[in-house]
This record gives structure tokens, sequence and C-alpha cells, in this order.
């Protein structure tokens, strides 16, 4: 992430805003929490199953590494997601529960989103929240034990030029076991909120100047000077280029299990009210 981004994020969680309740807008909005991730959660979940099984097979817990974890909402998606048969009313029908996890691990470059991350499970079990920078690619501490599951959210891998994201996968390529997940988050270049800045040029990176503006009431966003916070559209051929790059350097075989677009329709700010 850009020293730029950084202070955008600082920005947002300095407002307030950033940590509002659910509802009709901010950061926890209905287009998130009844579109976003059901959608997210039943795309992932048949993956997560079998891990899970094939864990429970070799009498081992799951260890769970968040990629950009900002306020660790990552944790809170994973541990909802609902197994691919289940119904929206049935009890116990998550796909991890608590006593499958061994650790939680997030990492993020922004100290406020960390300090945030920190105050809202100081209290939870087997959770912890570190600083560090994912463009420089991923260092597990010294004894740390690899990871089952690399997961990122809401766009975190488009901080990332294809170098950067090409040496992150290299780098959990040479540290995952065998059936380990990374689920990596992109904006789409071709979103259909942002058609101007459509581009078909594959061989060029295509970047945008982001304003967390959403977390605002509209009355008073024009106010304020909201910080501009780099973020890179990405194509599904960049990603398939960046995953054999990755195989062939580390000798890893990554597979892409699958893509999928969980806002199709909605733009993730689009006004809900």
């Amino acid at each position: 992430m850009s020293k730029a981004g950084d202070d955008a994020y600082t920005q947002a969680v300095g407002s307030g805003q950033y940590e509002q309740a659910t509802g009709l807008r901010g950061k926890y909005d209905n287009v998130r929490r009844f579109w976003e991730d059901e959608v997210t959660g039943r795309f992932c979940a048949p993956f997560l199953e079998r891990l899970c099984t094939r864990r429970h097979e070799e009498g081992r817990k799951l260890r769970l590494l968040d990629l950009g974890c900002g306020s660790g909402d990552g944790y809170q998606t994973l541990m909802t997601m609902r197994k691919s048969q289940s119904s929206l009313s049935a009890a116990q029908s998550t796909v991890i529960s608590e006593g499958d996890v061994e650790a939680y691990t997030g990492i993020d470059l922004n100290s406020a989103l960390l300090e945030q991350a920190s105050r809202r499970y100081e209290n939870a079990r087997n959770i912890q929240f570190r600083q560090g920078d994912l463009s420089e690619g991923l260092k597990l501490q010294e004894g740390e034990a690899p990871y089952d599951v690399y997961f990122s959210s809401f766009g975190t891998m488009s901080h990332l030029h294809q170098e950067e994201l090409v040496k992150l996968l290299s780098d959990i390529a040479r540290q995952a076991p065998d059936g380990a997940l990374f689920v990596g988050d992109w904006i789409g270049r071709y979103s259909i909120e942002w058609q101007n800045l459509w581009n078909t040029d594959l061989d060029s990176e295509q970047w945008m100047d982001y304003r967390i503006s959403y977390i605002y009431p509209a009355e008073i966003r024009d106010k304020i000077e909201i910080q501009i916070l780099p973020l890179r559209l990405m194509a599904p051929q960049e990603i398939e280029r960046a995953v054999a790059k990755a195989s062939e350097k580390t000798g890893v075989k990554l597979r892409i299990a699958q893509m999928f677009d969980r806002s199709l329709w909605i733009g993730r700010h689009i006004d809900t009210g």
C-alpha cells in the first residue's frame, strides 16, 4: 500500500464513521451485509468445507491468515460463512466454528486500523494482529507455523502492483501446506459503476484514484477534503498471469479454483437509502 493509501485509511478511522453500526449507509451497510458477504460466503463455502474435512481427518485445526485485515472484518466474514447446502434458518450451519480454529492472525499496514481491530477482539481467543506491508511479500515470524487459509477481502489485493502480487503469491506458495486456500479480492477492471475507466489494454496496469467518501453523509461530502486512495482495477487475465508466474518461480503448482464477482449489479458504495 502506498503512503497515500495509508493516509486515506487513517483519515477514515479518525472520522469516527468507519466503525459505525449497520444500516442503510456506511462501512457495514446492507449492501455489504446482505449481498456482498453472502455472495462471498456462497462461493467460498464449498472449498472451505473440503479443507475443514481434510484437516479434521488429519486431526488438525485451521490456521487463518487475514491479509490486509483492516479492523478484523475478515474474521467475521470467515466465521459466519454458511455451509453450501444449509438453509438461511438452519442452526449450527456455519462452515467454521470457533472450535475448528487454532489461530487467526490479521496483518495490515495501517496502525489506526490495527488499533481498532485490537479493541474489537481484545477478549477473543487465539486472535492476534500485527503490522506488515504486503507489497513487500509475506514474511512470517521466526517459528511461526504456515496457515491453511490466506484470506483477503474488500479490494485488499488492489493495493498491489503486478510484481508485488507475484511476490506475495510466491511467498504463500513456498510456505503453505498442501491443500491450503488463498482468497484474493480485487476491484474489477470492468466494474459497472466505473465504465469511464474501462480499458482493454491488459499489458498496462489500470489504476484509479478512489476516495472513502461513502462513510460520510451526502450533505457534507463536498465540504471535506477526502484523501485519495490509489486502487488497481484488475482483469481475470491479470490474475491468471500472476498465478502462473508464481508457480513458475516457486515450482509449486497453484490452481485457480474459481473466480466470481460479488457485486455484479450493485456497486459497493451506491447509496442504498
